[in-house]
C-alpha cells in the first residue's frame, strides 16, 4: 500500500539521514519514478524534505524534524522475534514486515540509542545454515506458518520414499534446525511427529481448528526428541589416544562430546598425548569419522571396532600402492551395479526373541509383498541412520543400529539398498504410517521363507541364521 511506503520511506530518511534516489529504491524496491511521485507526496503533505543537488546531493529531513508515527501492527510486532535472522524471515513471509517494525523501531529512539543499535546491526550478523549447504525449498513454509499461528488443520501431500503420502496434521510449531526449517504436528492418533517442511508436496489448510495438547512445549518437545536421537545414534564409547594437533582437531570433528570428553582426559604422556573416551556412532560411522584425525590419533578399543579400522586402513593402502590385507572388499565390490539416479533405499532388520519385524505395504513394489522396515536415505543422513529412523516413523519402536550387513542393487526393483541389524531399544511395533502400511508382523525365523519366498539377500540370511543359532 502507498501509505505504508510512504512512512517508511520517511521513516529511512530520518533513521540515515541522506539517501540518494537509487538509495531509497533500493530499499523500497520500487522504481526512481515512483520515489521521486512519493518525495513529492511527502513534501505536499507538510513534511520538510529536502533535496541537495551534486555528487554528495541526495533526499532528507530538515534539521530537528522527527515523526512519532511509529506504531507497529500486529504482524510487524509478531515478525520482531526474527530480528538477528533476516533470512528465515524472507522465508516465513515476514520480510517486509521485519523491516518496517526495525525501522519503526529506530524512529522511536532516542538519537543516542538509535545510533548504536544501528552500530551492532553493521556489525554483527546472524548466519544461520551450515557451511557449504544449499537451503531447503520450502515452498509452503509461509502457509504452514499460518496454520500454526492459526490453530488450523493442514491437508498435506508429503514425499516419503515411496511417493505422496496424504496426512491431516495438526500443527504445533516450527523449529530451524542448523538452516533446515521442520513442522512438529500432532497426527490423528495423537502422536506429535517431526516432519521436514522440503518434503511437503502440497498443502491445503483447512476452515476447522483444532485444541493444542495440554501442557505442549515446543521447546522441550524438541529438546527430548533430540536427546532421544542422541541417545540412539551414539552406541559404543572408542578410547583414543590423542597427540596434541589431535587434541585440537576433535572438537571440529566431534563437536560438543569431544569437549566433554577432553574435560575429562587423562594426563598426558612425555609427548603431550592423551587419552579420552568418546561416545561413538555405529561401526561403519564410527570408522569414518576417526578416519578424519588421520595419524593424530590412536583408536585403542574396543577391539572390534579397532580391527574394522585397522582393515580399512589397510583397503586404502593398497589401493594406494601397498598390498592390501584381505577381509574387507573395497568400493567396486561394495554393491552389486549401480543406481544413482535416485535416493538409496535403507532397510531395518529387527530381530527379537527369534523374531524378525517385517511389514506389507499397501501398494505393492513388483513382486515384492511383505518387507523390512524401509526407506529412502536423506541429504546428509547415513544409511545406519535412515534405517533407525523409518522404523521408528513406520513401526513407532525405537531401535539402534547394531550392524552394517551390506549392500546391493536390489534384483527385483533395481533401487541401491542398504540393510543395517537393528536391536530393540524400547516401545511397541504398531502400525503407525497407516497410509504407507497394511500390516506388520514378528516373524518367527524359519518361517520367513513363507513371507519371501524369493529368498534374502546372503549377509542378511547368514545375521538371521546365526541369530536364530543363538536362540
Amino acid at each position: 500500500m502507498r501509505a505504508d511506503r510512504l512512512l517508511s520511506l520517511l521513516l529511512l530518511l530520518q533513521n540515515r539521514g541522506r539517501m540518494t534516489a537509487p538509495e531509497l529504491a533500493a530499499e523500497l524496491e520500487v522504481s526512481l519514478r515512483t520515489v521521486y511521485r512519493d518525495v513529492e507526496a511527502l513534501g505536499a503533505s507538510g513534511v520538510p524534505v529536502l533535496a541537495d543537488r551534486g555528487p554528495a546531493g541526495g533526499y532528507r529531513l530538515a534539521e530537528g524534524y522527527r515523526t512519532r508515527l511509529t506504531g507497529l501492527t500486529d504482524a510487524q510486532a509478531g515478525s520482531l522475534f526474527l530480528a538477528g535472522a533476516p533470512g528465515p524471515a524472507q522465508e516465513l513471509g515476514l520480510g517486509a514486515d521485519l523491516a518496517a517494525a526495525q525501522l519503526k523501531l529506530q524512529a522511536a529512539l532516542p538519537a543516542a540509542l538509535a545510533g548504536r543499535a544501528r552500530r551492532i546491526q553493521d556489525r554483527f550478523h546472524l548466519d544461520a545454515p551450515a557451511w557449504f549447504r544449499e537451503a531447503d525449498p520450502v515452498p509452503y513454509l509461509a502457509q504452514i506458518a499460518q496454520a500454526v499461528w492459526d490453530q488450523r488443520v493442514l491437508r498435506a501431500h508429503y514425499r516419503r520414499w515411496r511417493g505422496e503420502v496424504r496426512r491431516e496434521l495438526h500443527p504445533l510449531g516450527l523449529v530451524l534446525k542448523a538452516g533446515i526449517w521442520y513442522l512438529v504436528a500432532e497426527v490423528d492418533d495423537g502422536a506429535v511427529r517431526t516432519y521436514r517442511v522440503a518434503r511437503f508436496l502440497a498443502v491445503d489448510t483447512a476452515a476447522e481448528g483444532f485444541e493444542r495438547p495440554a501442557g505442549f512445549e515446543l521447546a522441550a518437545y524438541w529438546q527430548e526428541s533430540t536427546r532421544r536421537l542422541g541417545a540412539v545414534l551414539h552406541q559404543q564409547t572408542a578410547e583414543l589416544r590423542l597427540s596434541p594437533r589431535g587434541q585440537r582437531l576433535l572438537p571440529m570433528q566431534f563437536g560438543a562430546a569431544a569437549n566433554r570428553a577432553l574435560a575429562e582426559a587423562g594426563p598426558a604422556d612425555a609427548d603431550g598425548w592423551v587419552r579420552v573416551l568418546l561416545p561413538v556412532e555405529s561401526e561403519e560411522i564410527a570408522v569414518g569419522d576417526l578416519l578424519r584425525l588421520g595419524a593424530e590419533a590412536e583408536l585403542l578399543g574396543p577391539p572390534e571396532l579397532r580391527r574394522a579400522l585397522a582393515e580399512t586402513v589397510a583397503t586404502l593402502a593398497g589401493r594406494y600402492g601397498l598390498p592390501a590385507r584381505p577381509g574387507r572388499p573395497g568400493g567396486a565390490d561394495m554393491a552389486q551395479g549401480s543406481a544413482e539416479e535416485r535416493p538409496g533405499i535403507a532397510a531395518a532388520i529387527v530381530v527379537c526373541e527369534g523374531r524378525v519385524l517385517m511389514v506389507r505395504r499397501r501398494v505393492g513394489e513388483g513382486p515384492l509383498s511383505w518387507q523390512f522396515p524401509a526407506g529412502e536415505i536423506e541429504s546428509g543422513e547415513t544409511p545406519d541412520e535412515a534405517a533407525v529412523r523409518e522404523t521408528v516413523e513406520e513401526t513407532g519402536l525405537v531401535v539402534a543400529a547394531v550392524q552394517h550387513l551390506g549392500e546391493r542393487v536390489h534384483p527385483k526393483t533395481g533401487r541401491q539398498m542398504s540393510y543395517t541389524a537393528c536391536e530393540v531399544v524400547s516401545g511397541t511395533a504398531d502400525v503407525v504410517d497407516t497410509d504407507e502400511l497394511d500390516q506388520l508382523a514378528w516373524v518367527p525365523l524359519p518361517e520367513i521363507p513363507e513371507y519371501v519366498p524369493y529368498g534374502l539377500y546372503t549377509p542378511v540370511q547368514n545375521y538371521l541364521n546365526t541369530a536364530a543359532a543363538k536362540g
